[in-house]
């Protein structure tokens, strides 16, 4: 405050709020979320209950894209309080459509997200205000996808993409045609992927999600095609771009998608170091990223054991072979791939071991979502254990 003169408090809360617009736009989330939340504090010593409510916001999206979810719903849950005086105006708006997609994240109850999306929802429509669903119609679609629930979750996300239109305060382009083409690509309409990818491109260019995300999608859809091979270049092309941010989305997602290809390609040595950049985040406060990151731990080796039998890459993911590739061996190896790496049948089952010891959270998870997606994902996994024991005989 003394740069401003002391008094100055609207010029220094103005300071704050620019600073942290910056960080954010650039993908430094965690300077971004001390420069919103000190904003937030001068609002709320100079009683401006609406600047404190957005600069809240943004602190709560910059926590959340740090990975800090609990952190984000603890900046944004004193707002709820001011929910009768201030939905009507856009940050607050902003700010509980945010808190619930974090909900989804971390995850709270089903049931507790969805009754809370049901009364937001009609409090916007008893306001007259049933255009701004943009944001409640993303946060279901993001739990269908955690759920399951594929083709459910395309209808929201359509549904959203269109209220999208006439909501001038939601959110990026980026966010819906990320959660229409993984729906896309999850029940096979790969050219709808495609379509969306080439309309993506067009759009939102240059910033951090566009440059990674749309090759890390291109890739997956590849992938599901059993054409890891030519994924290998857009993963890689995703996993550089994430390098020039802070955003934990982007170093998780990425690494994850590289080590898969690599997976898929049979090179368990080279997706190592990935796999590696993964296991950083085994104890993330999102929960499909835990499940995921501990889930690729196993699946990684299984690969190691497939590689040591002589047996091609296998996509544990899609069910699909693809052609290996010629590529560098890494001596990035961690030390535990380092064991026994020449014994499939060690391999094959540290590979059980890992996936039996990633059910207690699948199951801690499909009970919070009411669904069966990740015991059903962990039976997939034991039948390509068993098969990859058949072959290796």
């Amino acid at each position: 405050l003394r740069e401003f003169g002391g008094g100055h408090l609207m010029d220094a809360l103005e300071h704050f709020n620019s600073i942290g617009g910056f960080l954010y736009q650039t993908g430094e989330s965690d300077r971004a979320a001390e420069a919103y939340g000190r904003a937030a504090a001068l609002a709320a010593a100079g009683g401006d209950l609406s600047s404190e409510i957005g600069a809240r916001f943004w602190e709560g999206c910059s926590l959340h894209g740090s990975g800090r979810l609990r952190e984000a719903l603890a900046a944004m849950a004193p707002m709820l309080a001011a929910r009768g005086a201030a939905l009507d105006q856009p940050d607050y708006y902003r700010l509980v459509t945010r808190y619930l997609r974090a909900m989804v994240e971390l995850p709270a109850e089903r049931a507790s997200i969805e009754a809370a999306l049901d009364e937001t929802e009609r409090e916007l429509a008893a306001r007259g205000m049933r255009a701004w669903r943009s944001r409640t119609l993303l946060a279901r679609a993001r739990l269908a996808l955690s759920t399951g629930e594929w083709a459910r979750g395309l209808t929201f996300a359509l549904q959203a993409r269109a209220a999208r239109r006439d909501d001038p305060h939601g959110c990026t382009w980026s966010s819906h045609f990320w959660l229409i083409a993984q729906f896309a690509i999850w029940t096979g309409d790969l050219a709808e992927a495609d379509r969306l990818f080439r309309t993506w491109r067009e759009i939102e260019q240059g910033i951090p999600a566009q440059r990674i995300f749309v090759p890390l999608l291109r890739s997956t859809r590849l992938r599901r095609e059993g054409r890891a091979p030519e994924a290998l270049a857009l993963a890689r092309e995703a996993h550089a771009a994430a390098q020039s941010v802070r955003e934990y989305a982007a170093h998780i997602c990425s690494a994850i998608e590289l080590a898969r290809v690599l997976l898929a390609l049979g090179e368990p040595n080279n997706a190592a170091p990935y796999v590696r950049a993964a296991l950083r985040f085994r104890r993330s406060e999102v929960g499909e990223h835990a499940f995921v990151v501990r889930t690729l731990l196993a699946d990684a080796w299984l690969a190691r054991a497939r590689a040591s039998a002589g047996l091609p890459g296998w996509d544990v993911e899609f069910h699909c072979a693809s052609e290996a590739k010629a590529l560098a061996p890494s001596r990035a190896a961690p030390r535990a791939f380092r064991r026994g790496r020449s014994d499939p049948h060690g391999a094959l089952l540290r590979a059980e071991r890992a996936y039996a010891a990633v059910r207690p959270l699948a199951a801690r998870l499909d009970a919070l979502y009411a669904t069966e997606l990740r015991a059903w994902q962990l039976a997939d996994r034991a039948e390509s254990v068993a098969k990859t024991r058949e072959q290796i005989g």
